[in-house]
């Protein structure tokens, strides 16, 4: 998805690329004038820098608020379509906070970058270089340290553990993460590769929610399982060793029903972005979905074997993406009460302030 126009940009008398690309930003592709194989040679691409302006993370960004380096303050932390993962700054813990350039995160010693390859899309090849890459800030391997846990276009959900400090995170090489099958792993109909020991796949694109459901102090993972129902992977230690159980469906719409967020098929499946949160201020925690623009379901319930949610509202009438957006939620001005923050298909985070705020 990229605009090149040809125009001799500095002047020298060959003729460069100027190159617009899907999440909004421009790039120039200078001619060197040296010619191969009866072909023009560029130079990489650059692209143009502007001064100081709304954050941008690339489109379909998926954000998360937390303190990734240690100092006080909450940062972001985003995926998003081409599968990079990043760090944004909070440089001054204001509200709004001023931000520092996106960073791309690197694991073992590598930009932390993953893609579909030729085959690695449910949409066929011509989606090779999206990734879609959404996560959680956690601490997986209950170590004191936060770590990533990551889902994309793939389906396969990944955890990216930190080496280094509190202070200055260090990422390893990616890890699979395993569920303690009874038999075969299962995965989605329409996936092709077979995933191997005990590896968790499921629905593409989908939020891997990081979040102790039971409150036992072991960090459990929330997710659509592979017939895309919200389903609880819960987390035990056994013999000494943290594992994952497979999905159990406790999480119940207003009839009582599984709640299955998404029923669509191959390419329509997955694509959920999920938060948990209390937005109402009840002492439950609600459930933050994607939309055009972010919706709300209030917990009507919550026990250790189930959860119950009211139907989907709307938190905001406007329009904030084609395709979906990316809800997280926020404490910039440190009152206690969470906020909304929506990542969008534009590649622009949205802030909306939360109605029930104390007076």
């Amino acid at each position: 998805m990229i605009v090149p126009v040809a125009v001799d940009w500095d002047g020298d008398g060959d003729v460069d690329l100027v190159v617009g690309q899907e999440d909004g930003r421009v790039a120039l592709v200078e001619n060197t004038g040296r010619v191969a194989d009866r072909m023009p040679v560029f130079e990489p691409p650059r692209f143009f820098r502007q001064e100081a302006d709304d954050v941008k993370f690339g489109a379909l960004v998926t954000p998360v608020g937390f303190d990734w380096d240690g100092d006080g303050d909450e940062d972001l932390v985003c995926g998003n379509t081409a599968g990079y993962v990043g760090f944004i700054e909070n440089l001054d813990g204001a509200c709004p906070p001023r931000w520092a350039a996106p960073k791309r995160l690197e694991a073992g010693g590598r930009t932390l970058r993953i893609e579909a390859g030729p085959n690695g899309s449910i949409q066929g090849p011509c989606e090779a270089k999206w990734g879609y890459t959404t996560l959680s800030v956690a601490d997986w391997d209950a170590d004191g340290l936060p770590d990533l846990v990551v889902n994309s276009i793939w389906g396969k959900v990944l955890w990216y553990r930190n080496a280094g400090t509190r202070r200055e995170p260090r990422l390893e090489a990616a890890r699979p993460i395993e569920v303690q099958w009874p038999g075969p792993p299962p995965k989605p109909e329409w996936t092709w590769w077979t995933p191997q020991g005990r590896q968790l796949a499921t629905q593409w694109r989908t939020t891997p929610v990081v979040i102790d459901f039971n409150r036992d102090g072991l960090n459990d993972l929330v997710m659509l399982d592979t017939e895309r129902y919200l389903a609880l992977f819960l987390r035990k230690k056994i013999d000494g060793q943290l594992v994952l159980m497979p999905p159990e469906r406790v999480f119940l719409d207003e009839q009582g029903k599984p709640l299955r967020l998404n029923a669509g098929r191959a390419g329509r499946s997955g694509r959920r972005k999920l938060c948990f949160a209390d937005w109402d201020r009840d002492g439950r925690l609600d459930l933050l979905a994607n939309s055009r623009s972010a919706d709300l379901m209030h917990n009507l319930s919550w026990a250790p074997d189930k959860a119950v949610f009211a139907n989907p509202v709307r938190l905001d009438p406007r329009v904030l993406a084609g395709h979906t957006t990316s809800p997280t939620v926020v404490d910039w001005d440190r009152d206690g009460v969470c906020d909304l923050l929506v990542g969008a298909e534009d590649g622009l985070l949205y802030y909306l302030k939360n109605p029930h705020a104390a007076k």
